[in-house]
C-alpha cells in the first residue's frame, strides 16, 4: 500500500525508466516504455495538481519533456 500518490508515481516511473535503461533504443520494449511513461505523465498530471502544495514535489518526482 502506498502512503501517497507520489510514492505510486515514483514506482511507475521507475519501472518505465528501467525498461528504457536496460533495453536499447532500437528495441520495441524501450519504445513502448517511452510511450507508456509519456501517457502516464499525461494522465497523472491532473491528479498531482489536486494534491496539497506540500505534496506535489518530492525528491522522486520528475518532470518529463518529450519530443
Amino acid at each position: 500500500m502506498y502512503s501517497s500518490p507520489l510514492d505510486f508515481a515514483s514506482d511507475v516511473r521507475l519501472v518505465f525508466e528501467n525498461a528504457m535503461l536496460y533495453n536499447p533504443k532500437t528495441d520495441e520494449v524501450h519504445g513502448m516504455a517511452h510511450q507508456l511513461l509519456f501517457y502516464f505523465e499525461m494522465l497523472f498530471r491532473p491528479i498531482q495538481a489536486k494534491l496539497p502544495t506540500n505534496q506535489r514535489v518530492n525528491k522522486f518526482s520528475a518532470v518529463y519533456e518529450f519530443d
